[in-house]
């Protein structure tokens, strides 16, 4: 077990947990992303999608195997983004072919890895809109329908994430058990963006 998880209380919610257990490693994510700087260059964007394209392709496909998203009224939202995520790629003339998928993924093995997973890339589309602005700021001639992505539904984002917190919060409550297996998926997530955007800087 993770140590950050032996300092949890685990019958506290699993939002609740989540956010504590993994704190530390978001806030390096923050620290290592090449989006992170006052003025990102569009280099830097292109960069930065190429790290989720290696992330997010993958595991989309492992997460779409699971038939308790729709048993546990769970809105899969990952499609969607992954689409926009091809054609921002696609807008600014990435050859997606020659990206190669990340070798550090998490491993998914039941449908609480797959939740634990899901906060993680779910969570960054948070983050997204503020990113959003910030490029739509500097580049907005340049990167005219090449921030879908970083848009996602736009307002409706944190409606989204509110109803998906609600859900994990739901089915957590009902698995208790299974709150370290989401718990420990999710540490493994973020632990694959930090060696993803570390490579970038190499």
């Amino acid at each position: 077990m993770n140590p950050e998880i032996n300092k949890l209380d685990l019958s506290e919610k699993i939002s609740l947990l989540l956010k504590s257990a993994t704190s530390q490693l978001h806030d390096e994510v923050e620290q290592i992303n090449i989006m992170s700087k006052s003025k990102p260059t569009i280099d830097n964007y292109i960069d930065y999608l190429k790290v989720l394209f290696k992330i997010f392709i993958p595991l989309e496909q492992k997460l779409l195997n699971y038939s308790e998203w729709k048993q546990n009224n769970f809105n899969f939202n990952l499609t969607k983004r992954v689409q926009h995520l091809i054609m921002d790629i696609h807008n600014l003339n990435v050859n997606k072919n020659e990206i190669i998928f990340s070798t550090n993924l998490p491993n998914i093995d039941s449908f609480e890895k797959a939740l634990g997973i899901y906060y993680v890339l779910e969570g960054s589309s948070l983050g997204g809109q503020f990113l959003f602005k910030k490029m739509l700021l500097n580049y907005s001639d340049q990167l005219e329908n090449k921030l879908n992505y970083l848009y996602g539904f736009g307002k409706e984002t944190f409606k989204e994430w509110k109803i998906f917190i609600d859900n994990i919060n739901n089915y957590a409550e009902i698995n208790s058990a299974k709150k370290i297996d989401i718990l420990n998926s999710a540490l493994e997530t973020f632990e694959c963006f930090i060696y993803e955007f570390n490579e970038v800087k190499k």
